[in-house]
């Protein structure tokens, strides 16, 4: 036979770490969320915890612990803290594919079949957060501030297009927020290790990737604008995307459901009906019940991170309740602005408010004014 396909070993490692541990005989104890059970060195009272909704075990009384099944087994069974490699691995992942009732899937095709047991996956909880406080947001955001650069196209649009110089453009603090995966990724476990916790954040999710889940940054790709309240405490970010989405638009008597990002139904609105299937590379479509073509989507977008399980979003929080405002004040006024304390009547004289079309033409005006 073949190597082991990539699909079953990731199946392994997502094998609830309970359900594991009840196939090979351990005895547990549910506390809160985990259950505790004991270490393989013996003990009179129980120190090894498993989170199965997080997927990790933990020996609190020594040094062993991971985050997934191969890691606990191969821990039990050959009495190992270290993770399995070479042959010790397929030999672990076989075991708990023939102790756990998962087929095994290989590369050339064949399969083993194991069905005396049913496969039990970790069970992956879906979770909208509350938005976190002013003072936790600010404190969040203001790590993105110092993890984050403004990158030199940026620069130029501001420079050229909103006639915004270098000096006022460090000061009002703006940032690039690029599309590469593994940057993201990067720059949140920085700033989680600054700040904290990303729990109500917007713009922050927790997300399942081929390891588990992880915290990322989300959304399009654009430069990053702060949205400063009275008190200065950034309250949110707003994008302005380097490429506008391309929406599936339709006029007449019809409407669309996507299946995905490329594919989708077309209905007829009047009699809910499906009339046919469609795609992308087809567009625009002239029918008898109407259009449908593509259409740019907004310049702008919020920092946000409302959960998709379809998208591997299991964990996040949305922009709004309330949606920020931004407050735009002269760049002296907001270098002299004393963070979190007071408003902006302590530092600059408020005859009237200008209620604005936006944060950068508010930005370029009292830039300039100031």
């Amino acid at each position: 036979m073949g190597r082991i396909s990539e699909v079953t070993i990731q199946k392994v490692k997502e094998v609830d770490l309970v359900f594991l541990a009840e196939m090979l005989g351990d005895s547990l104890n549910k506390v809160g969320h985990s259950y505790f059970t004991y270490r393989n060195e013996g003990e009179n009272t129980p120190s090894l915890a498993i989170n199965p909704t997080k997927g990790i075990w933990k020996d609190f009384a020594g040094t062993a612990g991971g985050r997934d099944a191969i890691s606990y087994f191969y821990y039990r069974v050959k009495q190992s803290n270290s993770y399995p490699k070479g042959m010790d691995f397929i030999e672990t992942v076989e075991k708990i594919c023939e102790l756990c009732g998962i087929t095994i899937e290989y590369e050339d095709g064949q399969s083993r079949e194991f069905k005396q047991v049913e496969y039990k996956p970790r069970e992956v909880i879906v979770r909208a957060s509350d938005k976190a406080p002013i003072e936790r947001l600010h404190e969040v955001y203001s790590s993105i501030l110092k993890e984050l650069s403004l990158h030199k196209s940026h620069y130029m649009h501001l420079k050229e297009v909103r006639k915004i110089t270098a000096p006022y453009a460090k000061i009002r603090e703006y940032r690039s927020f690029v599309q590469d995966k593994k940057e993201r990724y990067l720059k949140t476990k920085a700033i989680k290790r600054a700040a904290g916790s990303l729990e109500g954040i917007p713009g922050f999710a927790e997300m399942k990737g081929q390891y588990g889940l992880y915290w990322s940054m989300i959304g399009r790709a654009g430069m990053l604008i702060p949205f400063r309240n009275i008190r200065n405490q950034i309250a949110g970010f707003q994008v302005m995307y380097d490429e506008r989405p391309e929406l599936v638009t339709t006029e007449g008597d019809l409407r669309v459901f996507m299946k995905d990002y490329h594919s989708f139904s077309i209905i007829r609105k009047s009699t809910g009906e499906i009339i046919g299937e469609s795609n992308r590379d087809q567009l625009p479509l002239t029918l008898e019940f109407g259009k449908i073509f593509i259409k740019l989507g907004p310049k702008y977008g919020w920092f946000s991170s409302p959960i998709n399980p379809k998208k591997g979003i299991y964990n996040g929080a949305e922009i709004g309740n309330p949606i920020p405002y931004h407050t735009a004040v002269p760049i002296q006024a907001l270098l002299n602005w004393t963070l979190h304390k007071n408003d902006i009547h302590e530092h600059m004289e408020v005859d009237e408010i200008w209620w604005g079309e936006g944060p950068l033409k508010g930005a370029k005006r009292l830039s300039i004014t100031a």
